[in-house]
């Protein structure tokens, strides 16, 4: 349960004081193929426990699962256009940069944002491109899968949080997302916190 609220209750004309504890579910994700844990809970504290716990009664070894970064945009910086090419993922036709946000690490807190039908097209057009300083905090993509009528649109905000959902699309996308040099985990990472976490091996 969540922490106890204090609410009205309404009957008719009459009002009186409600005390309540909402119910909350949280969720614990395992990936037996990229040995992954998700964790979506409302605290750290809560997050850090299950990781601990599930790595405990699973696989005799508390600290078998760590904190680590999951999702970069570098890529984007990197390769540019190339690294939006799907070939070779099967139900996938195309991929497209929507939009991006960057900043400055200085005492400015100067923000960047950039949309587009076709970003990298429309920076060219203005002779831009990703400044090599700059901290990429989100990034819009647009995704045109097979046999699905509408486009369908997911974003990433390094290094843990993303908007693509579950399903038999999410698995394209993580799957293009992998190939492509977004994801990080089985590669040398950097341990962090976040909310919802992911934790590997």
């Amino acid at each position: 349960g969540l922490t106890c609220k204090r609410d009205r209750d309404r009957k008719g004309r009459r009002s009186s004081p409600l005390y309540f504890r909402p119910e909350k579910m949280d969720l614990v994700v395992l990936d037996l193929v990229e040995h992954e844990l998700r964790v979506h809970a409302s605290t750290v504290g809560e997050i850090k426990l299950y990781v601990t716990e599930f790595g405990r009664h699973l696989f005799n070894d508390s600290c078998y699962f760590a904190f680590k970064k999951k999702y970069t945009l570098e890529p984007l910086r990197k390769r540019g256009r190339k690294a939006l090419i799907c070939k070779g993922i099967e139900g996938m036709k195309s991929v497209r940069l929507r939009g991006i946000d960057w900043t400055w690490d200085n005492a400015f807190g100067h923000a960047v944002k950039h949309r587009a039908s076709d970003l990298f097209l429309a920076l060219a057009v203005q002779k831009m491109e990703i400044p090599p300083g700059a901290i990429l905090k989100k990034a819009v993509f647009e995704v045109d899968l097979t046999d699905v009528d509408k486009a369908r649109r997911f974003s990433i905000w390094p290094p843990k949080t993303t908007t693509y959902g579950r399903g038999e699309e999410a698995a394209l996308i993580e799957q293009w997302l992998r190939k492509q040099g977004f994801i990080l985990l089985g590669k040398k990472t950097i341990g962090d916190k976040a909310d919802p976490v992911v934790a590997g091996t």
